[in-house]
């Protein structure tokens, strides 16, 4: 009978439980990974972007117009808060369509790309794209490109940042 075989065996179980005695459930991170983020990136993380105006251009027609009236008030107080692990969400801000509304009305994921010039914000299956125009510590420009019928629009957007709190409802 090979004993050094069987020594193998019962010593190899001995010391991975040895080895896993030492860990708990207070040392496993349920929380999603920390990314590397760039400098712009940096620029939005954990502030809260207040929605100001939106213009409107389109193309080929270059008139330059602003439509943030024809939105509803409750749509022209919205919060857009990048967290650092990667997921966004879009807070109704102070003002609803109706009292019972989520706070939250839209979560997903962001990352920037094309050496820091673009925001992409992905939900439910869907990415948008947008250009950053502009970035600092307090203001954010973002342009959104869309098609629609044979016709090309550019949306962009103005935020602001303000001093807030995240809504759970």
């Amino acid at each position: 009978m090979n004993y050094s075989l069987i020594k193998n065996y019962l010593i190899m179980p001995a010391v991975l439980i040895i080895l896993l005695s030492g860990c708990s459930h207070k040392n496993i991170s349920t929380q999603l990974p920390t990314f590397e983020h760039s400098s712009t990136a940096k620029l939005l993380i954990n502030k809260h972007w207040l929605e100001g105006d939106v213009l409107l251009t389109e193309h080929p027609d270059t008139t330059v117009r602003n439509i943030t009236l024809q939105f509803p008030a409750p749509e022209r107080d919205d919060i857009l808060i990048l967290r650092d692990d990667g997921t966004y969400l879009y807070d109704e801000g102070a003002t609803r369509d109706k009292p019972n509304d989520k706070r939250i009305f839209s979560h997903g994921t962001w990352q920037v790309v094309e050496q820091n010039k673009q925001l992409l914000l992905t939900a439910n299956g869907s990415i948008n794209t947008y250009d950053i125009l502009e970035i600092t510590d307090s203001t954010l420009v973002l342009k959104l490109n869309i098609t629609q019928r044979s016709r090309s629009y550019a949306y962009t957007l103005y935020f602001n940042m303000i001093e807030g709190d995240e809504g759970s409802n």
